[in-house]
C-alpha cells in the first residue's frame, strides 16, 4: 500500500506503525517498509506493509464484513489510528497518539471468479437414501484481490448450492472439504 503525504515541512518520522479498525473492531496493522521516513517539504510517498488480523469473535466478524463489502462492490470506511507506538521516535510518539485517519477502502474492480469450466461430472444415485454421490473435475480462475504478484493458495472448498429445475427447487448440493489442486 502507498499513501501520498503532503508536507510544508521536512521531518523524521522513524519507522510508523498504526492499527487498523472497523466500526471500532481492531481488523489488523500496517506499518512503513523503511526503518526510517523522512518526509520533506512538498509530497511524498510512503509505502507500508500490514496484516489483516481477527483476535476476537467481533474482530472476525468486522473483517468479515470489510473482505465481503470488497468483494461485493462496496466501500468501507477503515479507522487509521496512531498508538502509543505509532512511530520509533517516542517524543513524536507522544504526540501523535490518538491520530485518527478515515480510509475508504474501495471495492474489488474485477469479478473475484473470473471463470468456471465443468470439465466432467458423474452423479450416482443412492438406491437406499437420497443422498447422491458426485464425482467432478472443475476449472475455476480466480482473480486475486491482492493483485497478479500476491496470490490465492486455495487448498480446500466448501459449497452448498439449491438444485434447481423449472425454477423449482429439486435439492441441495453440498460438498465439504474437496481438495484443490492448483494449476
Amino acid at each position: 500500500m502507498r499513501r501520498s503525504v503532503r508536507s510544508p515541512y521536512t521531518i523524521d518520522l522513524g519507522q510508523l506503525h498504526f492499527s487498523l479498525q472497523y466500526n471500532n473492531w481492531p481488523i489488523g496493522y500496517v506499518e512503513s517498509t523503511n526503518d526510517n521516513i523522512t518526509i520533506h517539504s512538498g509530497e511524498n510517498a510512503i509505502q507500508f506493509f500490514g496484516e489483516l488480523q481477527s483476535i476476537s469473535s467481533e474482530s472476525y466478524n468486522a473483517l468479515s464484513t470489510v473482505i465481503q463489502n470488497f468483494l461485493t462492490g462496496q466501500t468501507s470506511k477503515i479507522e487509521v489510528l496512531a498508538g502509543p507506538n505509532a512511530t520509533s521516535y517516542p517524543l513524536l510518539a507522544a504526540g501523535i497518539v490518538g491520530l485518527s485517519l478515515n480510509v475508504h477502502m474501495p471495492p474489488f474492480s474485477e469479478q473475484l471468479i473470473a471463470s468456471l469450466i465443468f470439465k466432467s461430472m458423474s452423479l450416482i444415485p443412492s438406491t437406499n437414501t437420497r443422498n447422491v454421490m458426485l464425482s467432478a473435475s472443475i476449472t475455476i480462475k480466480i482473480n486475486s484481490p491482492l493483485g497478479q504478484q500476491s496470490p490465492l493458495n486455495i487448498q480446500m472448498m466448501n459449497m452448498s448450492v439449491f438444485l434447481l429445475y423449472e425454477n423449482d427447487s429439486v435439492g441441495m448440493l453440498s460438498v465439504y472439504q474437496a481438495p484443490v489442486k492448483q494449476l
